[in-house]
């Protein structure tokens, strides 16, 4: 067995170490970043693909330039669409400690809270309006495809087709966010829920990288990862000539190439490089 057989994992999962590409992408999201946050809208921006296509590390660069542009950013899973109590744990604020109850002359039971009032439990509407702020609420979802589990629960599906309808057509008179990023079933998902209409550029659909972008990640990782001492060309252009663009292809090729520079001080040579395409 070759000695360089034990190398170090590489997650390819998660925000990309190297990351390279998806201008396009990233400049309409900033663009309506800068638009909702204007006119105190919202919307849902859905980004589509096949494992392993990126769709995580993109979302990562995503949030980086909302919240550069002072937006709020808070993870939520699909049970916070239509749990009040578990959309409040999402936002990490204390909706309860924040308000108070009365008694009315009836026995209603009276919520307060910044103004407003709410007979019986807030809504998960009522939890998100709370917590908004001036400067923008991004919610995202990864792994969005799962929304679809809620098909077997009339009740969270209503609630949560609810709360995606208020959020997708700016009912908060905020800027609110929904970013979704899942596989290629999601905008089904989305559609069973209401969500039908979207932006002209979203979806986004991912597929793999250019090859641009795909060498410039596969010459990072060699160079500033393995610390490459040699000219790369090589190297890059036989791993590029197996990934395809893809990133997760990218990842398990450059797992062995890296740890093989390592324990070769950087130097590469063609045992390095059979062993990294191998």
């Amino acid at each position: 067995m070759s000695r360089f057989m034990d190398f170090n994992f590489i997650d390819d999962r998660g925000p990309a170490k190297y990351f390279h590409g998806r201008k396009e992408i990233i400049d309409t999201f900033t663009g309506l970043l800068r638009f909702y946050q204007a006119n105190n809208r919202g919307t849902t921006f859905l980004i589509q693909g096949a494992p392993g296509a990126g769709k995580t590390a993109l979302l990562d660069v995503l949030l980086t330039q909302a919240r550069d542009g002072e937006w709020v950013t808070k993870k939520i899973r699909v049970r916070d669409l239509h749990d009040p109590a578990s959309m409040i744990r999402a936002l990490g604020h204390s909706y309860v400690a924040r308000r108070h109850s009365s008694t009315t002359g009836d026995g209603r039971v009276v919520q307060h809270a910044r103004g407003k009032e709410y007979t019986g439990h807030p809504t998960v509407e009522d939890v998100i309006a709370e917590h908004l702020e001036k400067r923008g609420l991004i919610l995202w979802l990864d792994e969005a495809q799962h929304l679809g589990n809620l098909s077997s629960l009339p009740d969270a599906k209503a609630l949560a087709t609810s709360t995606l309808d208020v959020i997708h057509n700016g009912g908060f008179g905020r800027p609110v966010m929904l970013i979704a990023a899942g596989l290629g079933t999601t905008e089904r998902e989305l559609k069973s829920l209401g969500i039908s209409r979207f932006v002209r550029t979203c979806p986004v659909y991912l597929g793999g990288l250019d090859k641009a972008s795909e060498v410039s990640v596969i010459r990072d990782w060699l160079t500033l990862e393995g610390s490459a001492q040699d000219e790369t060309k090589m190297w890059v252009d036989s791993i590029a000539e197996q990934t395809h663009g893809w990133p997760q292809h990218i990842i398990s090729y450059i797992a062995p190439a890296v740890e093989y520079l390592k324990s070769n001080h950087g130097v590469m040579t063609n045992e390095g490089l059979r062993f990294a395409l191998k």
